[in-house]
């Protein structure tokens, strides 16, 4: 009888599902993120490195898009070819699980967030981000609540840190909500999906916030 039961409850755990992460895929003129939660919604958050007339420009996109269909999947719609020199990102804004990625073309030059980056700001708020860089572009996705983004520079830091030292200090009250988001927090939580991309690098850190820091 004990065996019996043991048996039945061994299979019951093995037939559990395993939940697959969010996958990037990419379109002549879409970007398709797949496995993600069916009706659910997307945050898109992309920087790509655009030829015009003399010069190399820097674009930002960013949107929430809903699964409307029940699919599990998701597109975003460029509206001419993905430029080759871009890096995109993608997060199930009800699971938080996000998926980062770049064309085929181009490789993705992923790299760390480093320790003490997200911080305490000098009122004790966990509401900082520090990277050394002149320019970020600067994203936070909340599960269950939507989106918020910037573009910054070491000119914009707040008065704990010198400007123009080669350093850029987000503020992330002061990011722009995506869509129809709310206001932008006063802290960071533990979930929080936070991407920095330095655009003049084309390098990305993307982490899970892990909560305030004590």
């Amino acid at each position: 009888m004990s065996v019996r039961f043991e048996a039945a409850v061994l299979s019951f755990v093995i037939a559990l599902p395993v939940m697959a992460k969010p996958q990037i895929t990419f379109k002549e003129t879409a970007v398709v993120v797949s496995q993600v939660t069916p009706f659910g919604q997307v945050a898109w958050f992309s920087v790509a490195r655009e030829a015009e007339p003399f010069q190399a420009a820097m674009i930002r996109r960013e949107a929430i898009v809903t699964d409307t269909a029940g699919t599990g999947s998701v597109s975003f719609d460029v509206g001419k070819p993905v430029p080759s020199c871009s890096i995109w990102v993608a997060v199930d804004l009800k699971s938080g699980d996000f998926a980062v990625a770049a064309p085929p073309d181009e490789p993705l030059r992923e790299v760390a967030v480093p320790p003490g980056a997200l911080r305490n700001a000098s009122n004790g708020k966990f509401s900082r981000f520090v990277q050394n860089t002149h320019l970020l572009e600067f994203f936070v996705a909340r599960p269950g609540i939507g989106a918020w983004v910037a573009t910054l520079t070491d000119q914009d830091n707040p008065s704990e840190v010198i400007p123009g030292d080669g350093v850029v200090a987000v503020v992330l009250e002061q990011l722009t909500p995506v869509g129809a988001t709310v206001v932008a927090p006063s802290e960071f939580l533990a979930g929080d999906v936070v991407v920095a991309i330095d655009p003049e690098q084309m390098t990305v850190a993307a982490v899970h916030a892990v909560g305030p820091k004590q």
